[in-house]
């Protein structure tokens, strides 16, 4: 599925889409290079521990203190009677933004991500991305990556490494090696609360995250964008370097590819389908809600079969919705009722085949007994609304307003 990866870059304004199939399928908008927080390290000091929780609240500078799970420390400190000390100086890394009233979540469990592998200090393990399916290409990985890794120092293989040639394999993780070097020198130096280590350069990060074997263009619509962009190339996918072009046309780049009205429709609560029905998709604190409607839908054949092909359609649909709003957390579908079992699996089935497009991970939960579809998507960065709207002064968010 060949795709594109559009950059704009004006001043601290950095915006960065991914193009697939010719349709938007990923946004980023960074308003203020280093605001990001996701991926960032810090050395925290502990204020409160809540046994009745398994949890300890950290420190780290912020304005709410990190929530830290002991799930997330260590596998020998889980085993202490008393996992962490009040007062105790740990470094801790961010794995979700706040929502609501809470702080960031954080673990002691470091990660530094790379374009083919991410290196966990810490422990011995070597992983393999599960969406490598060859068995041969698993164990030809596994083979490769143990020599590499110091002893200490475990290593995930991300999908980008399948069919990757040693050396790249190699230099990628010999680059992480030396990164978590230069932190470990300023750990040792810094008291808390600091930030010892930001993940926060957005052109990077899309060359990290986004830079696949389907990507067949990078566009950058200016000589800002263009030099940032193969200057991060040459860092960690020199390979891609003759991708990269500079927009040179009198329209603007992202007017060639509808982007703005794409963001429109992902930031409005209603989408058509194209078969008439529609999306209805409600957020709360807690939870995203998404409603199937037949809408102008009446279909050819059986009421059945156009339940049924509707909501297929709508399964398509939200799990490109779902990537482009990056909505994270728990979310519930109303699918339209359907009678038939084998239809009802069939749609589970397809939802979560659509979902494998989506490189932040999913679980699909299965129907409840109330024929809703439950699941969950990692939250790792805000929505998309977040870098577009802001709660309104008028109605606090509730979007009504007393009639009085």
């Amino acid at each position: 599925m060949p795709s594109k990866i559009l950059i704009s870059k004006i001043e601290a304004d950095t915006k960065i889409a991914l193009i697939e199939e010719n349709r938007l399928s990923e946004f980023y908008f960074d308003k203020n290079e280093g605001d990001a927080l996701t991926g960032n390290i810090y050395v925290g000091r502990v204020e409160t521990i809540q046994i009745g929780m398994q949890a300890a609240f950290v420190n780290i500078g912020l304005d709410k203190n990190a929530f830290l799970h002991f799930s997330d420390l260590p596998k020998d400190r889980q085993a202490l009677p008393k996992p962490v000390k009040v007062g105790e100086e740990i470094p801790v890394q961010i794995t979700k933004l706040p929502g609501g009233e809470k702080g960031v979540r954080v673990s002691a469990c470091l990660t530094l991500p790379g374009r083919y592998s991410v290196l966990m200090p810490g422990t011995s393990c070597i992983s393999i991305s599960k969406r490598i399916e060859d068995e041969n290409e698993r164990k030809r990985l596994s083979k490769l990556v143990k020599p590499i890794k110091p002893d200490q120092m475990g290593v995930i293989v991300r999908t980008n490494a399948e069919n990757a040639e040693k050396s790249e394999i190699e230099n990628d993780i010999q680059s992480l090696i030396g990164l978590w070097t230069g932190i470990e020198k300023r750990l040792s130096h810094v008291k808390a609360p600091a930030c010892i280590f930001k993940d926060n350069d957005p052109i990077l990060r899309c060359m990290r995250d986004l830079l696949t074997d389907d990507v067949e263009e990078i566009i950058a619509e200016s000589n800002d964008a263009f030099e940032a962009a193969q200057s991060s190339a040459r860092l960690i996918a020199p390979d891609a370097i003759s991708k990269i072009h500079l927009h040179t046309s009198d329209i603007p780049l992202f007017s060639i590819y509808s982007i703005k009205k794409q963001l429109d429709d992902a930031l409005s609560r209603r989408i058509w389908l194209k078969s008439g029905g529609f999306l209805i998709f409600d957020k709360t604190e807690a939870l995203t809600v998404i409603d199937v409607n037949t809408g102008k839908f009446v279909g050819k054949t059986s009421l059945s079969d156009t339940v049924f092909k509707l909501n297929l359609e709508a399964a398509e649909e939200i799990a490109h919705q779902l990537r482009l709003r990056d909505i994270g957390g728990i979310i519930v579908i109303d699918f339209i009722d359907m009678d038939s079992r084998a239809q009802k699996d069939e749609l589970v089935k397809a939802l979560r085949e659509f979902l494998k497009k989506d490189k932040t991970h999913t679980t699909v939960h299965g129907l409840t007994a109330l024929g809703l579809v439950e699941m969950t998507r990692k939250k790792k960065r805000e929505p998309l609304e977040a870098s577009f709207k802001s709660i309104c002064p008028v109605c606090k968010g509730e979007g009504m307003i007393l009639n009085r």
